[in-house]
């Protein structure tokens, strides 16, 4: 979410004659910003938040590869898709059209293997078309395709990792009419962790009520690998949006027991995480005229204590995130979230919000009734949901994301 404001000045700053690499040194401009925005709905209703927070969504696997682990524990198949376009920006730029579809296929291969294991695969496709004004006879596009791989474990504490493969292309406009566009293309790899460790795990309550809570770690780096050079310059190249990001997230619920069916009455969930671009600009004789050298990051600039537990965005860019969620009988979530932008930028706060509906909750309640088998199928084996998000402040206020999520899920064979 910090990377919006840089995205956008990134766009105009390649688009130009002046090169990113002609900037201040201690701004994080790097190329293919679309890297940096998230498709999810979901990530984007709370607060950009993605990399610790175990998510349903098709496209969860953004900001952290080894969702696609979790997910595989219980989900087949599950297929996302936008509704319709979102407008990215409609307070800076006419027309910033983003689009997004995610399919992803999972198996748990305990029974097969005596072995608490499941894996997922992947595939997901987000793209921009940017035209700055109506007026204008320019525009440009850019798209990311990405393959991932997810793997978990069950021993008491639930482990998980991931990787992603990226090819992105960059299609940007040079404002001049002599140029035409500047096109260029690029791989990038994204890996990831994730650890949720159970508290309580349906502790009886009374004869109907049980109780969950579990904690979870995640941590990822994105964008790793070779940079960018477009065709007016091949020569002149920029570094890819290589970003870190830490988290942490809490999980709680009551379940109660309705007939023969066991509900989710209610659910919460809170995260949080800070998010650092690991790309610096050395000017290693101090001349400010001269190209700069890229320096990559291990860590980056990001303090435990002041960014992630106090909450509170750091110097060089530093972003501090979080989200939260609550359910009512697995049937409607609402969400909310923030983001703390670093010093480098101009919106210092924001706030995003979203809700869900989903069937998991009305099918439960469905299936005792019907002895159809195929219709007991639907009930047990098909999850549908509806996703809704937007950003409320600033220059973004009024963007929305919508997306369907249809999953296949609990099939062994």
């Amino acid at each position: 979410m910090k990377y919006l404001l840089v995205s956008l000045a990134t766009w105009f700053l390649l688009a130009s004659p002046i090169r990113s690499q002609e900037v201040a040194p201690d701004f994080p401009t790097t190329a293919v910003p679309l890297l940096n925005v998230s498709p999810s709905p979901m990530q984007n209703a709370m607060g950009g938040t993605g990399v610790a927070l175990v998510s349903d969504d098709a496209f969860n696997t953004f900001f952290n590869p080894a969702q696609l682990g979790f997910a595989s524990r219980t989900m087949n198949v599950r297929q996302g898709t936008y509704l319709q376009k979102t407008n990215w920006a409609p307070q800076l730029i006419s027309s910033t059209n983003i689009n997004a579809f995610a399919l992803q296929f999972g198996y748990n291969f305990s029974d097969k293997l005596n072995l608490p294991l499941s894996v997922g695969v992947g595939f997901s496709r987000h793209f921009v078309d940017w035209k700055p004004s109506a007026s204008l006879p320019i525009q440009s596009n850019e798209f990311v395709n990405s393959i991932s791989v997810g793997a978990s474990m069950d021993w008491r504490v639930q482990v998980a990792a991931g990787f992603s493969l990226k090819r992105f292309s960059s299609s940007l406009p040079s404002f001049s009419p002599n140029d035409g566009n500047l096109d260029g293309n690029a791989m990038a790899v994204d890996f990831g962790v994730m650890a949720v460790a159970p508290i309580l795990k349906q502790h009886r309550l009374t004869n109907r009520l049980t109780t969950s809570l579990d904690v979870s770690l995640g941590y990822s780096q994105s964008n790793i690998g070779e940079q960018i050079s477009y065709n007016a310059n091949p020569s002149i190249s920029d570094p890819l949006p290589r970003t870190s990001r830490l988290g942490y997230g809490v999980n709680s619920s009551f379940e109660v027991e309705i007939g023969q069916t066991t509900l989710q009455a209610v659910s919460g969930a809170f995260t949080a995480e800070v998010s650092d671009i690991l790309v610096t600009r050395v000017f290693d004789d101090g001349n400010i005229n001269n190209r700069p050298r890229v320096k990559y990051q291990v860590w980056g600039d990001v303090n435990l204590w002041d960014n992630l537990v106090r909450g509170r965005a750091g110097r060089g860019g530093v972003a501090y995130q979080h989200g939260w969620r609550a359910s009512l009988f697995e049937t409607v979530t609402l969400m909310g979230g923030v983001f703390r932008q670093g010093e480098l930028f101009f919106t210092p706060v924001s706030t995003t919000s979203g809700w869900t509906v989903q069937s998991n909750g009305l099918f439960k309640l469905l299936r005792p009734h019907f002895s159809n088998s195929f219709a007991r199928f639907l009930l047990e084996n098909i999850e549908v949901q509806y996703v809704r998000s937007s950003w409320n402040e600033g220059m973004f206020e009024g963007v929305r994301f919508e997306s369907f999520n249809i999953s296949l899920v609990g099939i062994r064979f």
